[in-house]
């Protein structure tokens, strides 16, 4: 590292005498914010991209306030080269002596020969930078048609911090200001925040003028410049437009429908209109994250914005609408009102996250979205934040490079949990109404979480702060655990809570939240007493029960905890799964403890293996997608043990009803979960090895290869898979073929995943190289590794090239979360002592700080792991062999 920083840094000062490059190792000086001696006022920026030479100039004024006498300017630039800079103010013009550009800490050090007094200035920057394809900052992607034409599109991802790679700023967020945008262009399509006021055509390019922005932060500045289609449609005055790549339009016809009624229910919701005329929403080719919020332009991967009437799957079309909601609600949660600093991060998101599942349970009420919800986002929440090597919902946040650590399931997954239990706990009427009073008093301002919680509280009534500061800012969560025995005319319950470690440890520090909670019993199981648990443990009375008669904790599984039973307590849920009289969640959420408290030793695995055997006649599929999630985990852990085949013995037994009940075909009264089950049923059952399944599925891809089109998109993925995990190199060649001839992402990415079923070493190596190569978008290499991974021989292959290859990897996925992801989801699966020891010996050599907390959670999941098959091997062993 210091090698590097030398060279570049006399580099630099070859290209530029007049400048100082200074660089420093980040761990010699605590990160600085920006000195609040000078804020920005109003930007006036004028970009020229050159997607030929893939560079772009840009002239910058910044109408800026000194607030103290200094004789420096210190603000963000990052891998941009200043031409010219000039200070204005009252006529006089001033220029610095020394322009220090500090690469290590992103800044420039404008230093002047005499104080400059409080008051108005202009600073004036002409620049140029490069249009990389790292997908930071302003930047180019490419995209290829069907006939193989290419084009290239100027695109920015500025959030969370590289605004600074487009154009010199103080790129903190609470740092706000408004934006004058020009763009000079010769492509068709040439977008910003706003809408187009003037256009200036000559001869080569056409010089664009937008409208002023609202007062903003710097990360929700967009451009998007290249060749584009749209369709648009208008609603409360607003103008929607969804652009597709060319001849494509009409897959954005479902988004756009989407868009229309999210915005309008948004307006209603928070009694607040959404400020600007335009709403663009823009499939790019190759974008970092999921989605961008960027205020009027927001951007997508186009898998989470083109839907096709005939090619795209019911999780698809669920998944655009989740992603539109989700970043429309950001247009109030995040742009109109944003937190101060990136320790409130879940302000935004966790709110947005949320928020999504709102609206969408209110316009798509067919999706049964709450139960949903349950089943993905807050488990996945509870599972990370199990971890040791976690992070509270509010995490100290200094240095910037820190900032996308946290984009994970603790700050949208976690928070989205704990603000539905607090929606549950004050009310829908005082929660809507809190809500709409923080972003009425702080709109076009900046926030923290006690201003969110001040609004909750004064709307409620209730001690809302003093509750939910237990929840956002410690680690981890409850485990509650219940003890009753009987008492006259009814039962003595005590709940009692500490810390859930998912090692089963046990905390040295005392852990208190304040919790809300619901009980339901057999006699009413719609019926909830609810109490709040403020200290150590509580006890209570409830009256009426027979001995015979179970009491369950957290129904409807809103509570942001697990619950321990004792075993005479889980013996009288039994009757009430097996003939579904107990609702569909309690089911879920019972189930879905016991696999958590197993994995942690609380409990036996084969008590596990019992309890499934339960729910053999469940009729819900939202908990049969629960018990396949748990079944798929069970089969990755005991892929490392002697037992491998034995449980596949047993699925094949636990899921024979519910695959003979809902099949391959779909069912004239089908719900929308009823199609998400089947297809990730069948999915699951390529590890399984059905023989009547793999006949079935290879009857159907034959036909779908050989150009008939019988296969629905629902199926794809499980027929892909099914067929490839037993199938030869020709089935595997014969898939690869319609990889290379679609032309719709969403179908490239399902075949990715069954192509990854493959246990043929030189196919997984072909699959591997295949992910670095220019066929593969940026964003999406990262897919096709984790699916090369999905089986324990894919696994140890992948795992190999990653570290054969990990100076290209770490350099070629440094955009978002790319990286983080990677390494969870092919280390994170391992589940034995030796390869800890690699990876530990690994990491060791080779970590950075942008990924340690992804490393640790890895480490510390396949340890987990490791001591449950240790503790638990001959206890499996024994189970199946009887």
């Amino acid at each position: 590292m210091i090698k590097y920083y030398l060279h570049k840094a006399l580099s630099l000062s070859l290209q530029f005498p007049n400048k100082l490059y200074r660089y420093k190792m980040a761990m010699e000086q605590k990160f600085q914010k920006l000195p609040a001696s000078v804020i920005p006022k109003h930007y006036n920026i004028h970009l020229l991209p050159d997607l030929e030479k893939f560079k772009f100039t840009g002239k910058i004024n910044i109408d800026i306030e000194i607030k103290e006498a200094t004789d420096k300017i210190t603000l963000n630039s990052l891998n941009l080269n200043f031409h010219s800079v000039k200070l204005l103010s009252n006529h006089a013009e001033h220029k610095p002596v020394k322009t220090e550009f500090i690469v290590d800490e992103e800044k420039v050090i404008l230093n002047f020969d005499k104080l400059l007094t409080q008051g108005n200035y202009n600073l004036y920057i002409e620049y140029e930078g490069n249009l990389e394809d790292n997908m930071r900052g302003f930047y180019r992607t490419k995209y290829t048609d069907d006939k193989g034409q290419q084009f290239y599109s100027a695109v920015t991802q500025l959030a969370p911090a590289d605004a600074r790679r487009c154009f010199p700023c103080w790129d903190e967020p609470a740092l706000k200001a408004t934006f004058d945008i020009e763009l000079t262009s010769n492509k068709r399509t040439t977008l910003s925040n706003t809408s187009v006021i003037k256009s200036i055509p000559s001869e080569n390019s056409t010089k664009y003028t937008f409208a002023s922005t609202p007062k903003m932060s710097t990360y929700l500045v967009a451009f998007v410049v290249g060749d584009f289609e749209y369709v648009e449609k208008e609603t409360d005055g607003v103008l929607i437009r969804v652009y597709t790549p060319l001849k494509k339009k009409h897959l954005g016809e479902f988004a756009l429908d989407v868009a229309t009624k999210v915005l309008h229910y948004y307006k209603e919701y928070f009694k607040i209109a959404y400020p600007l005329p335009k709403l663009d929403l823009v499939a790019v080719a190759g974008l970092s994250y999921g989605a961008m919020e960027n205020w009027g332009l927001i951007t997508y991967r186009e898998q989470r914005l083109l839907i096709d009437p005939d090619n795209s799957s019911t999780a698809t079309k669920q998944d655009v609408t989740f992603v539109v909601a989700h970043e429309l609600a950001h247009q109030w949660f995040g742009n109109l009102v944003t937190m101060k600093w990136w320790t409130d991060l879940w302000l935004n998101e966790g709110y947005a996250t949320f928020t999504q599942f709102l609206v969408t349970s209110h316009l798509y009420p067919e999706y049964d979205i709450w139960s949903q919800f349950v089943n993905t986002y807050f488990l996945a929440a509870l599972e990370l934040d199990g971890l040791k090597n976690s992070h509270p919902i509010e995490v100290p946040v200094d240095n910037p490079s820190e900032i996308n650590q946290i984009f994970d399931a603790i700050t949208y997954n976690k928070g989205a949990s704990v603000i539905r239990m607090l929606h549950q706990f004050i009310g829908e009427e005082k929660f809507r109404e809190g809500m709409c009073l923080y972003l009425s008093k702080h709109q076009y301002g900046n926030t923290s979480t006690e201003d969110l919680w001040s609004a909750l509280e004064e709307a409620s009534k209730q001690p809302v702060a003093r509750i939910m500061s237990t929840w956002t800012k410690q680690l981890g969560f409850p485990l509650i655990k219940v003890e009753t025995h009987d008492v006259e005319n009814g039962v003595n319950i005590k709940l009692s809570q500490t810390k859930y470690n998912s090692d089963g440890s046990q905390s040295t520090e005392k852990h208190i939240w304040m919790v809300p909670i619901s009980i339901s019993t057999s006699q009413n199981p719609e019926v909830h007493e609810n109490l709040l648990l403020t200290n150590e443990s509580i006890e209570k009375t409830i009256t009426g029960l027979k001995p015979t008669d179970w009491i369950k904790i957290n129904p409807g599984v809103v509570g942001f905890y697990r619950t321990l039973y004792t075993n005479e307590m889980l013996d009288k849920f039994a009757v009430d799964i097996r003939n579904r009289r107990m609702p569909p969640l309690d089911r879920l959420g019972l189930l879905e403890d016991i696999y958590a408290l197993v994995k942690a030793g609380y409990m036996k695995t084969d008590a596990l293996l019992d309890f499934l055997q339960n729910y053999k006649q469940e009729t819900n599929s939202n908990v049969w997608i629960s018990i396949v999630t748990i079944l798929s985990k069970l089969q990755t852990l005991l892929d490392y043990s002697e037992c491998s085949k034995g449980f596949r013995c047993y699925q094949k037994r636990l899921l024979k009803g519910i695959y003979e009940s809902i099949g391959w075909e779909p069912r004239d009264n089908d719900s929308q979960i009823d199609s998400l089950l089947r297809g990730k049923l069948l999915a699951h059952m390529s590890s399984i090895r059905d023989e009547e399944v793999t006949k079935e599925a290879r009857r159907r891809f034959e036909r779908h290869v050989n150009g008939e089109k019988i296969l629905p998109a629902d199926l794809r993925v499980a027929c892909y898979k099914i067929v490839i995990s037993s199938g030869s190199k020709e089935d595997f060649e014969s898939l690869f073929r319609l990889y290379k001839t679609s032309d719709l992402n969403e179908e490239k990415l399902r075949i990715v995943s069954g192509l990854g079923a493959t246990e043929q070493a030189e196919l997984i190596a072909d699959l591997l190289q295949f992910s670095l190569s220019d066929h593969v978008k940026i964003q999406d290499g990262v897919l096709v590794l984790i699916a090369a991974s999905q089986t324990a021989a894919g696994r140890e292959l992948t795992w190999e090239f990653i570290k054969d290859n990990w100076e290209t990897i770490a350099k070629k996925f440094t955009a978002g979360s790319l990286l983080q992801n990677l390494i969870k989801e092919v280390a994170g699966k391992f589940a034995s002592e030796r390869k800890l020891g690699e990876l530990e010996e690994f990491f060791g050599k080779t970590s950075n700080c942008w990924i340690d907390k992804a490393v640790q959670q890895v480490l510390e999941n396949v340890g987990i792991s490791s001591a449950w098959l240790r503790r638990d091997a001959e206890i499996i062993k024994h189970y199946f062999s009887s």
